[in-house]
């Protein structure tokens, strides 16, 4: 049986996954499918298209693996899921989509995610390298949390983006992107940088000896979720942290 290939792309700053797979979809890949897919799930994006113009269905019920990942997740801020290209199957088909939304083309699915980013609780800033930085981000992501009533979240929030900014500005040496939206029940924040090298996350040996490096530590003790992610072109990083707005199951 022919393999199926999966092709990701990322674009940072539109925070838009691609992912295309290629070959047949069946009972038997749709699994390795699935394995990718939720890989791109567990780095945020706030929507991943998929792009299935190479892709050939020869099991319907193997389109289930498409929903069953969007809602994989749920303990995580809401990754919107989009399809493209595919040919439309016939029979039970369209039902093992669920609800998912289906575009003819990659460009329509692009501008829905697009439009529904847009649609998002959102604050953006460009921070240049310099002392005042962290300072900038505290204020923006403060001003955000207290028109979007996230008293609770306030002060989290704050301590976070100011320690992933600092990270940022100490070792990437760039200037940096912030961005904290409201995806459901979370607070999404991320910081972009132009040094593709990962973040450390500093041991608890590591913190007593020495004077910087307690950033992140600090990010990964308060937030529900952080972790980072390269650019496709190698050039950058996001590193992002996300809070819950109210505990599970309210």
């Amino acid at each position: 049986m022919a393999a199926l290939t999966t092709e990701v792309s990322r674009d940072l700053d539109a925070d838009v996954t691609v992912v295309r797979p290629a070959g047949r979809l069946s009972l038997a890949t749709a699994s390795g499918l699935r394995s990718a897919l939720l890989k791109c799930m567990t780095e945020c994006p706030s929507a991943i298209v998929v792009d299935l113009s190479d892709c050939v269905t020869v099991s319907t019920v193997a389109l289930t693996v498409f929903p069953a990942v969007a809602q994989h997740h749920a303990a995580q801020p809401s990754v919107a899921m989009l399809l493209c290209g595919m040919r439309r199957p016939t029979g039970p088909g369209p039902a093992a989509l669920g609800t998912l939304p289906v575009y003819a083309t990659l460009a329509d699915a692009l501008a829905a995610a697009k439009d529904a980013r847009r649609r998002q609780l959102r604050v953006r800033l460009q921070v240049a390298r310099s002392l005042s930085g962290p300072s900038e981000a505290r204020e923006a992501v403060g001003g955000a949390c207290d028109r979007w009533g996230l008293d609770d979240l306030r002060h989290w929030a704050v301590l976070i983006v100011s320690e992933l900014v600092t990270n940022a500005i100490r070792h990437a040496g760039t200037d940096v992107e912030v961005d904290a939206a409201l995806r459901g029940p979370y607070l999404h924040l991320r910081v972009m940088d132009s040094d593709p090298a990962p973040p450390v996350l500093a041991t608890f040996d590591d913190l007593a000896l020495a004077e910087h490096g307690r950033g992140l530590p600090v990010v990964a003790h308060y937030s529900t979720a952080w972790g980072y992610t390269v650019n496709s072109l190698g050039t950058g990083k996001v590193v992002w942290a996300t809070l819950r707005t109210h505990p599970l199951g309210t």
